[in-house]
């Protein structure tokens, strides 16, 4: 503001005495030493002013300037610092939520020794090298093929080899990095014979294969503490299949995953069809391709489910291959 006060003074004096010199200079061709004399120090005057206001503006205008960008520094440093508080309140909320969930998580009872590399059952064997090729060729084929059946039926008669053929299954979709999760039935084997546990078992070992559940399995279960103990629909409904529908991918894929379950005649009859109805609905995620491996003898309960879902399986008797 002082700059433009002052301006304003130099441009009056400069007008003044430049219709002063005008005068005389109409008046007389040559003027007067003393008033020429004058005039030049007005003017010398008058440009020294001049000279020193912008010395001064823009030292100013530059201390002025240095000292917004210090400001502005200044702030940007304030603004990083809160960020920086911010993200590490962030990080140790994720620590909190990570370590409740892993918490509720815990909290699914499992059939001991049920998954098929259990140690419980170490010491049972696979199919040797070079044996039920076949078979195993045409299995391979079903995970494969994306247009494949949901359910692969292998059913024999006792001493045919099943559960050596589904450890051998399973043990190949682990190496593939395919194997969902595996339950194998054993009757008179505490809560391997009942399938009260048979979904929170498959959902835990989910838990590794596709960790993406694992918040909508959280939520469920701090929904309803008594989910674990609720009907078989109720667990497969919430802790299976709600938890596979949310799983989404940002690149469109579809992951292949295969269920294995082993001697499904060996489970308390009242559960066999239910398990058989809800087995199919896995079909409903558009996101996993989840198939179910399952071996059984052919018992009276299965067939009687088995005839329900027959537009969704495979089905192959081991003593035709």
């Amino acid at each position: 503001m002082a700059w433009f006060q002052s301006s304003a003074i130099l441009t009056d004096i400069l007008a003044r005495y430049a219709v002063t010199e005008k005068l005389y200079r109409d008046e007389s061709s040559k003027l007067n030493d003393k008033i020429e004399d004058a005039i030049l120090r007005v003017y010398i005057a008058v440009l020294k002013s001049t000279a020193e206001a912008m010395t001064i503006y823009r030292s100013t205008t530059e201390e002025t300037q240095l000292g917004k960008w210090l400001q502005i520094y200044q702030e940007m440093q304030r603004k990083q610092e809160a960020n920086n508080i911010l993200l590490g309140v962030d990080r140790l909320l994720d620590g909190i939520r990570d370590i409740a969930q892993k918490i509720e998580l815990n909290k699914l009872p499992i059939a001991e020794g049920a998954h098929f590399d259990s140690h419980m059952d170490e010491d049972q064997a696979e199919c040797l090298e070079n044996t039920r090729v076949e078979l195993l060729d045409d299995i391979t084929n079903w995970v494969d093929d994306p247009e494949g059946k949901t359910i692969f039926w292998l059913s024999g008669v006792a001493g045919t080899g099943l559960t050596t053929i589904s450890r051998t299954v399973a043990r190949k979709l682990q190496e593939r990095e395919l194997l969902g999760a595996s339950f194998f039935f054993k009757r008179g084997e505490g809560d391997r014979g009942k399938a009260s546990q048979v979904v929170t078992t498959i959902v835990k070992q989910f838990m590794i294969a596709l960790p993406q559940m694992r918040k909508e399995l959280a939520t469920a279960l701090e929904n309803d503490l008594m989910i674990v103990s609720k009907s078989l629909k109720d667990q497969f409904d919430y802790l299976l299949l709600k938890p596979l529908l949310s799983v989404k991918f940002s690149n469109g894929q579809r992951l292949p995953l295969v269920v294995v379950i082993d001697a499904l005649d060996e489970c308390e009859e009242r559960s066999i069809e239910t398990i058989i109805r809800l087995l199919p609905r896995v079909q409903e995620s558009k996101t996993i391709q989840l198939k179910v491996f399952i071996t059984r003898r052919p018992e009276h309960p299965i067939f009687e489910g088995f005839e329900r879902i027959e537009d969704e399986h495979k089905d192959v008797v081991l003593h035709e291959v």
